[in-house]
């Protein structure tokens, strides 16, 4: 699910009100390091914990990777992987963090080539909003803020509304239209798909931005 999951975040971040940043990686959908040894870590605050925790007993060293997998930044701060050359093509040196194993298949060169990439829809959502000022100025308003897994609010402007759709699981998920919204029209989806009607089917991590009346 990395690349859909990554697309469907992406969606949230540039359909949001404010300034939508995105760090490096973000738009080729790199994953976290799977660090395996409090070794290869360099974040000071990850050496203090184990020495405060482990070195002292008061947890065990699984326990300590099991939150350091949920919680370090050091998972976020591996080299950009631009190809599958050594080192992800970052550098003929020794990087200060190693390149993520996945860099074989996750990397700019290959992103940039597949028009389905997570590179590719970052590109058509900054396009979109720039082209649409309802997303970056338009009021808010969550419309199914009880359901468990669909995220689904508005964006309205003066006369234009927008309704954003996703499923934050890998269930599929059949989702209705609140009354009062009316799909006219599909501007993106991340499989591809146009919706019409009262319900939307969603696939796992499926993402949509529709326009309403």
């Amino acid at each position: 699910w990395r690349t859909f999951s990554a697309q469907t975040i992406a969606t949230y971040i540039l359909t949001q009100r404010a300034t939508p940043f995105v760090y490096q990686g973000d738009e080729i959908g790199m994953t976290n390091f799977p660090f395996t040894s409090i070794d290869q870590f360099d974040d000071i605050e990850v050496k203090g914990l184990w020495k405060d925790f482990v070195l002292t007993g008061k947890s065990t060293e699984e326990e300590l990777m099991t939150h350091l997998r949920l919680n370090s930044r050091d998972h976020a701060r591996t080299p950009v992987q631009w190809s599958n050359a050594a080192h992800g093509g970052f550098t003929t040196g020794t990087p200060w963090l190693a390149v993520n194993p996945d860099h074989d298949t996750v990397n700019a060169e290959a992103v940039t080539s597949d028009p389905h990439s997570v590179y590719h829809w970052y590109r058509r959502l900054i396009e979109t909003r720039k082209n649409n000022e309802v997303l970056v100025h338009g009021a808010y308003a969550d419309v199914d803020p009880h359901h468990e897994t669909v995220f689904a609010y508005t964006r309205t402007l003066d006369d234009e509304k927008m309704l954003v759709v996703m499923n934050w699981s890998t269930d599929t998920v059949e989702w209705r239209v609140p009354d009062g919204l009316a799909a006219t029209g599909t501007l993106l989806d991340n499989a591809g798909d146009t919706h019409a009607g009262d319900v939307i089917r969603l696939r796992g991590w499926q993402s949509c931005i529709l326009r309403v009346s």
